[in-house]
């Protein structure tokens, strides 16, 4: 039997408008699908939109197939937990008040751009 597997935060973002009490998350995103800034700029408009109702479910991606079939490089396990860890600090300094470049082996970026910041980091979430 084929099994067909939406993508997640096109799905979430689906389901912030059908319904207003439900945590919205992935499971986990593997960091190999996203460039850091843009997952933390994809959580942080879900979180937005949907008024604090996001969770970052995050991990070092371990599916090859999934990797060959969506046309996505299968980096060696030590990689992937690099870029692991460089998404999460990416993520916090995007969601904190440091609007400062931030510089690793695998990621620079000038400035923080992820404006607005998610509700949980502005301690609105109920």
């Amino acid at each position: 039997m084929r099994r067909s597997v939406l993508e997640g935060y096109t799905s979430l973002g689906f389901l912030a408008g059908q319904t207003q009490r439900i945590a919205l998350a992935a499971a986990v995103t593997g960091v190999t699908y996203r460039y850091p800034g843009v997952l933390a700029k994809i959580v942080t408009t879900l979180d937005v939109l949907s008024g604090g109702r996001s969770v970052l479910g995050i991990g070092a991606a371990w599916y090859e197939r999934e990797h060959v079939a969506l046309g996505v490089p299968y980096l060696s396990v030590a990689t992937r937990f690099e870029m692991l860890e460089e998404t999460l600090q990416i993520c916090r300094q995007m969601w904190s008040d440091d609007n400062g470049p931030y510089r690793a082996s695998t990621t620079n970026l000038p400035r923080r751009c992820a404006c607005p910041r998610p509700f949980s980091g502005r301690g609105r979430r109920s």
